[in-house]
């Protein structure tokens, strides 16, 4: 059974503890993935790589099993540290790089940007300016109708409330104090803009939050803004162009797959390839392998 294990941080001089879990989806084979933040899948095993993703998806979307899924045996599950994932525990978010902004606000309960308002409005029922608006609305009614007769006498019903104040909200960019479209944002602008929401929303939830991110590639900027999330982010990318550490990356090649951050499968590695390695170095090799091919 698999236990959370703790591991020193070497990239950050030995003294940080961290705390690595697994999840496991499990399909016609299984995937470990091994993470403390954030996973990026690598390498050109694009069908894996893949089915990751929709596995996930279906999952957290609850989406009926197929009779051909049903006729295969291939019934999708995901554990978390050895236990089923309860989907009532987490948050989940999907990034990608044709992200609409127009679109994501019309999805409901699936919606990043409807999230975003509603923590961002989430005490404005108890701000003073709200309760005047409320009093001013029910006052403006009454003048109109103290010089209006007629059998009929419309009544506004109930009070403006987060659910309604939102309904009246338009979204708008901002680009150096101009006003831009959904369409003026370039592919870095549009990804940058889901995680940063994200992190936001991340900061004032109690559940879990997991993304699965869907993107071409990760830069700095990018990569700033995944950490200050908290919650585990899967990133299926297909090119990393900067420096991240070896135990973020699980390989995903059609001749191998390896989670680099798996200390058990890299000491079988430096076995079988009569290497005088050691773990941390294999790890790097294996890192720059991989990098040398694909990037």
């Amino acid at each position: 059974r698999w236990k959370k294990q703790s591991r020193k941080d070497n990239y950050k001089g030995g003294y940080d503890c961290i705390i690595m879990h697994k999840i496991s989806i499990i399909n016609k084979e299984r995937q470990d993935i091994i993470i403390d933040k954030v996973k990026f899948i690598l390498g050109n095993n694009y069908e894996n790589k893949d089915l990751i993703y929709r596995i996930l998806v279906n999952y957290f979307n609850k989406l009926n099993i197929s009779d051909y899924s049903k006729d295969n045996n291939i019934e999708s599950c995901i554990y978390f540290d050895d236990s089923p994932l309860r989907i009532a525990d987490f948050d989940f978010y999907l990034v990608s790089d044709y992200f609409d902004m127009d679109f994501d606000s019309k999805l409901g309960l699936k919606s990043i940007s409807l999230a975003f308002i509603n923590k961002m409005l989430e005490d404005v029922e108890y701000k003073d300016e709200f309760n005047s608006i409320n009093y001013l609305l029910c006052d403006l009614l009454d003048n109109i109708l103290d010089d209006f007769d007629f059998k009929i006498k419309p009544l506004l019903e109930g009070e403006l409330n987060k659910k309604t104040l939102i309904k009246l909200l338009n979204y708008s960019f901002l680009n150096e104090n101009s006003i831009i479209n959904n369409y003026d944002l370039s592919l870095e602008d549009k990804i940058l803009l889901q995680f940063e929401m994200i992190a936001y929303i991340s900061k004032k939830t109690l559940e879990k939050t997991l993304i699965i991110a869907k993107i071409p590639y990760v830069n700095e900027a990018i990569l700033n803004v995944i950490n200050k999330i908290n919650g585990f982010i899967l990133c299926i990318v297909d090119s990393i162009g900067i420096n991240i550490k070896c135990d973020d990356c699980l390989i995903l090649n059609k001749n191998y797959s390896i989670d680099i951050a798996d200390d058990n499968k890299i000491f079988e590695l430096c076995n079988t390839s009569n290497s005088y390695l050691t773990i941390k170095e294999m790890k790097e090799k294996v890192m720059k392998d991989h990098l040398k091919i694909y990037n």
